[in-house]
């Protein structure tokens, strides 16, 4: 306990010279010259929905002196508010408001009479106007645990200086030295029970969607590092982790409000739930709670006994959960402590090696080094690890690997480390400092340290520097390197992995580079493109980093959605090896078991033309620009055309102005449509058969249909291939054309260019955002109404095809239930509809009065009605980030393994599921193209009275809908 016992007297000595400071120095002191306020950082503060919780200086200034028409609390400690302080600001420490007893409850709040009894001796009063400060960073945040104190008592009239003292004291403005004080009075409390968290409600809530519990600790303190003698260490079970350094700004006012925002969004911390804080003992996340307000969140506590109340509880009730090799991450504070030879905790006492890491390409430029460093450490340019440096660019894939381990021992032993050696690596970036880590536990040194955001957190922390070089002695390594060859993977190694359910090749690059977007390698040594097929995208190293260029926390659950856990053995690469060796490393601080780096990366496996390729297709994907671009050149001599497209003849939308040259395509032209005057009203599962005649003689003859003709019913799927194929010849499109297609629904743009695409037109491009993002780029609309010019035929290499190109893209109820009856095990169903269409609550549809699900099916994201989709697209029509559906459908096992079948009412929704997963390069993907039409009504089914029921559903609520 002798950390907590310090702290302790700490507090006592604040509450002795808060006494003290109470008992009447009264003499005045020379104030400073006004000086008028500036600008805070924070911007419009009239944003916060609670903006009337902020005060401001210039509201506490009045002519050049302070208003006390509010009473001003200085939160800080005596000794700061001795040497100065606002003008008539009284002195308060959240301390002397606390429970002290040594207990687990340490720092918690007292019974309520003797809080009402402390409040009253300091001449507060409940419905007392109070504006609180502190020193921000420095106190920990205590105005805001004072803020929460005050509320949860019933005070609707406190506020907290934006700013505070340090942009107060930055901006030249008045100060004394007065000590003040208050009458006595009485304070007659109200509580506000919902402001206060206990841990019994919290490990009640921990699995509520609506209840989220946030840490606003340090990182060291988050990932295990015991600093303040938790029982404990690491965090409680499921929180997430926004630190409160992270709230100020650089002016240590508080965040704008779309920057806080953007920090609450990123972490789930939004208005419509539970929102509960904590900290070591409620001080820090007082200040969290005071945000939360300031926000306008409705329910919003403050755990105030923390991790010390949780931590000192019974670990098989109170959950807590911390990285398994936590110390492998040190601090500044840790790494003082070792120069200094104090022995910090997990330190094995057998020497240390402080290496500073830099990234100096064709050369050892030390001017960085040269000009400031941690104390004792040595330069280490980590190119010079590889075999060949400085040779540049590589013309091998061996030239960027590490070099070859005879060499590598050698080299590790002239920097003076051996085995037992215990080695910190300060880095320009976490990248840079974990390529030579994991070399070196690669060689079989046992203890590798990265600083945690290396010499930047060093600087910030305050620590000294020094500008001497510092040379190392030579050393014996002890072993044959290497100790640990099984973190290396090769290239055969990698062929031969098998992913699934238990490994993972996991890519650490961009999701460019992943997908094979056009131009997205930039290695000058190589130019291929794409990925090793079957891998998982990782994200890029920059997602490991925090803004503050400290390892970013969240990253095991990012990698959790992704199927990276711990459970599995897991091969990481990137380019050359570099990126991947961060993942490595963070694998390891998680304590994955399995885990190997591929240091050739796609380098050495694109080295090798008969390894092959995935790629993506995300230059299917065009902006307004791009598409002006094919306009203005005039696709460079090659036809094209515009497509815009929607239920029904053309209307409003088209006629009132469209893309220019754009032509109208009625989604009749390519699917049946059984709403027409020939037919009954409802439409019914038998006789008579659904006929399509909606679209024009015209339209029909081009497709081959005569007046009398006949077709069977066909649920709103597309034409036979013999029919469709005719009716894309009428639009002016072969199978060469490039196709950019468009329209105010992107379900219905997505089944236009699924159709073209299964046809077999080889260059189908979809506009991201439409219409609505081709005049947000000030282009021009025409109104003219544009003339189809028909093709000779479909495919000018085999002018008489009447079937598809990619029959693949497509599947029909013989496929389906194969799937269901477990015959075909390599697919999966994936449901494009709303949840409650999902789950059954719902049968949306006038024509589809069936509710329910494939069984096997998993919910693959979908809107909330059938006409939106608003959880692929956004609100202005762009669609949503292939990075967001990729990581959502990773976490519900729809993966690249599989051979994912798309489906929804009728297939539009699912026709754009499809376009995404083609995007991003899944290699086996189909639309069912009767979907939940004919699975729930057609032959086979219950609903059309068949016995056997051959379309199985899953209906969780067969009583809706």
């Amino acid at each position: 306990m002798m950390q907590k016992n310090i702290w302790c007297l700490w507090v006592a000595l604040v509450m002795a010279a808060v006494i003290v400071s109470g008992c009447g120095d009264s003499s005045s002191h020379t104030k400073n010259p006004a000086v008028a306020p500036s600008d805070v950082l924070t911007g419009d503060t009239s944003l916060f929905p609670n903006a009337g919780l902020l005060a401001t200086a210039g509201e506490l200034l009045s002519r050049g002196a302070v208003n006390t028409n509010a009473i001003i609390i200085d939160t800080r400690s005596a000794e700061a508010y001795a040497g100065g302080h606002i003008p008539g600001a009284i002195n308060l420490q959240w301390g002397t408001f606390s429970i002290w007893d040594g207990s687990a409850t340490d720092g918690s709040l007292p019974p309520l009479a003797d809080l009402e009894a402390a409040l009253g001796a300091a001449g507060l009063t409940r419905d007392a106007d109070i504006v609180l400060y502190d020193d921000t960073t420095a106190s920990w945040g205590s105005a805001g645990r004072f803020f929460w104190m005050l509320e949860y008592l019933g005070n609707t009239h406190v506020r907290i200086l934006n700013g505070g003292w340090d942009k107060w004291i930055a901006d030249g403005l008045p100060t004394e030295t007065t000590v003040n004080t208050l009458p006595v009075t009485e304070f007659d409390a109200s509580v506000n029970a919902g402001s206060l968290a206990e841990k019994e409600d919290i490990v009640a809530k921990l699995d509520n969607a609506d209840f989220i519990l946030v840490d606003t600790r340090t990182d060291e303190e988050f990932i295990g590092w015991q600093l303040y003698n938790e029982a404990r260490g690491g965090h409680i079970t499921g929180a997430v982790h926004l630190p409160y350094e992270w709230l100020y700004n650089s002016d240590k006012s508080i965040l704008s409000y779309a920057d806080l925002k953007s920090l609450f969004d990123e972490r789930g911390i939004t208005a419509d739930k539970e929102v509960v804080g904590y900290c070591t003992a409620g001080i820090r996340s007082g200040f969290l709670y005071f945000l939360g307000r300031l926000m306008g969140f409705p329910r919003v506590a403050n755990y105030d006994a923390s991790i010390w109340d949780w931590a000192a509880a019974d670990e098989t009730v109170y959950p807590m959960e911390r990285m398994e090799n936590y110390q492998a991450l040190v601090y500044p504070g840790w790494v003082d402590a070792l120069i200094k030879g104090q022995n910090p905790p997990t330190y094995p006492g057998k020497g240390y090696v402080i290496i500073e890491a830099m990234s100096n390409r064709g050369g050892d430029n030390t001017t960085s080094y040269d000009a400031g460093h941690i104390p004792h450490a040595i330069y280490l340019n980590i190119y010079a690890l590889e075999p060949n440096y400085p040779v540049y660019p590589y013309s091998h894939p061996s030239d960027g690997n590490i070099m070859p381990d005879a060499e590598l021992q050698a080299f590790i032993e002239n920097m003076g480390i051996s085995t037992e050696t215990t080695v910190v690596i300060s880095g320009s970036s976490l990248t840079t400092a974990a390529r030579p880590a994991w070399a070196l536990m690669y060689a079989g040194v046992k203890d590798v340290r990265i600083l945690n955001g290396g010499y930047k957190a060093w600087l910030a922390a305050g620590y000294e520097i020094e500008t001497k070089p510092n040379m190392p002695s030579p050393v014996a390594f002890g072993a044959i390197a290497p100790i640990h060859s099984e973190y290396l993977a090769n290239t055969e190694e990698v062929a031969e992995f098998n992913t699934g359910p238990a490994a993972v090749l996991a890519d650490i690059r961009r999701w460019e580079e992943f997908t094979g977007a056009p131009g997205s390698n930039t290695y000058l040594h190589f130019d291929d493109e794409g990925r090793i097929p079957g891998a998982t995208w990782g994200y890029n190293n920059d997602a490991y980093s925090d803004v503050d260029g400290t390892l970013r926390t969240e990253m095991e659950n990012m990698w959790k959605d992704l199927g990276i856990t711990r459970d599995k053995k897991v091969i990481f690469y990137c380019g050359t090896g570099w990126r991947s060796s961060l993942a490595f490393f963070f694998a390891y601080l998680q304590g994955f078991q399995d885990i190997k780096n591929y240091d050739s990366g796609f380098f050495g496996w694109s080295w090798d033309d008969n390894n092959p390729i995935e790629m993506g297709h995300t230059d299917k994907l065009i902006n307004a620009e791009t598409l002006n671009e094919i306009i203005q050149n005039n696709n460079d001599g090659k036809p094209y055309v515009i497509v815009e497209t929607g239920w029904g003849p053309a209307g409003d939308s088209y006629n009132s102005g469209h893309i220019p040259g754009a032509v109208w395509v009625n989604t009749d032209e390519i699917e049946y449509d059984c709403f027409n005057a020939r037919n009954d009203w409802p439409v019914d599962a038998g006789l008579p058969p659904c006929w399509d005649r909606s679209t024009t003689e015209e339209e029909d003859a081009a497709k081959g249909l005569g007046p009398d003709d006949a077709l069977p019913r066909n649920w709103w799927n597309i034409y036979p291939d013999q029919y469709l194929l005719p009716a894309i010849v009428y639009m002016g499109i072969d199978k060469n054309t490039t196709v950019v297609v468009y329209g105010d629904d992107a379900s219905a743009a997505a089944r236009v260019l699924w159709t073209l695409m299964y046809a077999g037109v080889t260059d189908v491009r979809f506009l991201d955002g439409g219409k609505n993002a081709w005049t947000a780029a000030g282009e021009p609309l025409e109104t003219v109404v544009n003339n189809r010019t028909p093709v000779a035929a479909f495919d000018p290499d085999d002018p008489d095809r009447i079937t598809a190109i990619h029959p693949e893209y497509k599947v029909s109820i013989p496929f389906v239930r194969d799937v269901v009856n477990g015959i075909n095990t390599q697919a999966l169903m994936v449901d494009i509809r709303a949840w409650d269409e999902y789950t059954g609550a719902s049968a949306p549809y006038d024509y589809i009065p069936t509710s329910g699900r494939v069984p096997g099916a998993v919910w693959g994201m979908a809107g909330t009605t059938p006409s939106t989709m608003e959880d692929y697209v956004n609100a202005d029509g762009t669609l949503k980030p292939p990075t967001e559906i990729y990581t959502y459908w990773n976490s519900h096992g729809i993966t690249t393994d599989r051979h994912l079948c798309f489906y929804c009412g009728t297939a539009w929704r699912s026709s754009l599921a499809w376009f995404y997963a083609y995007m991003m390069g899944y290699p086996q993907i189909s639309n069912f193209d009767s979907s939940w039409f004919e699975w729930s009504m057609g032959e086979g089914s219950a609903y059309n009275g068949d016995d056997p029921v051959l379309n199985l559903v899953v209906d969780d609520f067969p009583a809706l809908p």
